[in-house]
């Protein structure tokens, strides 16, 4: 069990208390659209979450991305991990009186709320700000991710997290060149300012997701070494993506 203190803007602390969830454990729950979660809260994104939003906006993610998300790097690996931009009051920016605006699109923690992960458990977030929660219906794990969707969000999470680790152990991110850097990050990201003019026509979102990282590893794999990259022209490298993003993409739309 693990409490955290939340300051409010009345300067008063909210006490949080984070409780395993046991298999078969009910908790009873309604969203009374106090918007109180949607303030001071750090909104980790993956992927699949930054897609789903730019196409809820109706926006393509190299517009979405500068508009809403902001970049934090994790000094220790050197990733730079996606997280929803706030205002300065610190409310979220998709917040409108009490309602959310991109509820339909909402990315996974705000999904799962009061549902939380802390490692490899699922926790009930008691949290004294929440005007919903011991009220309503009743739940347990598995009916409260069904309802609220969050199964493919979970899938997708854990694709991009294994697929994180998986270069953290294989890349000293913090070595590599300012250039790489961008790139990489850019590949992985930016789905639509990525893929360059390759057809992506009929293809769902959880295939643009697994696009994105296997061009991303393919980028590190292919120039892991920075004068790889510098020996090219923009435009050999430019061909060199597109061969072999029309390859990813044609092995990608047989397996959906």
């Amino acid at each position: 069990m693990v409490k955290l203190g939340r300051q409010t803007e009345e300067g008063k602390i909210m006490q949080e208390v984070k409780r395993v969830l046991q298999n078969g454990e009910h908790f009873n729950f309604v969203c009374k659209m106090c918007g109180n979660c949607c303030n001071e809260m750090l909104i980790k994104l993956t992927p699949y979450d930054i897609i789903r939003l730019s196409a809820g906006l109706n926006l393509p993610t190299h517009e979405f991305i500068p508009q809403y998300v902001l970049f934090l790097k994790l000094q220790d690996t050197g990733w730079f991990l996606p997280v929803l931009k706030h205002v300065k009051k610190g409310e979220c920016l998709f917040k409108r009186g009490k309602k959310c605006r991109i509820h339909p699109y909402r990315p996974l923690p705000c999904r799962l709320f009061p549902v939380g992960r802390s490692e490899e458990n699922f926790v009930l977030q008691m949290s004294l700000y929440c005007k919903g929660l011991l009220t309503g219906c009743r739940w347990n794990l598995n009916s409260w991710l069904e309802a609220s969707e969050a199964i493919t969000y979970l899938e997708m999470s854990k694709l991009y997290y294994d697929f994180m680790e998986e270069i953290l152990q294989s890349y000293e991110l913090k070595t590599i060149s300012d250039k790489q850097y961008k790139l990489f990050f850019k590949i992985v990201y930016d789905f639509d300012g990525a893929r360059l003019d390759l057809t992506c026509s009929g293809i769902n979102d959880k295939t643009k997701v697994k696009y994105c990282l296997a061009m991303g590893k393919w980028f590190l794999e292919r120039f892991s070494e920075p004068h790889l990259l510098e020996e090219l022209s923009e435009e050999q490298f430019l061909d060199a993506y597109e061969k072999q993003g029309r390859m990813v993409l044609k092995q990608l739309i047989e397996q959906q």
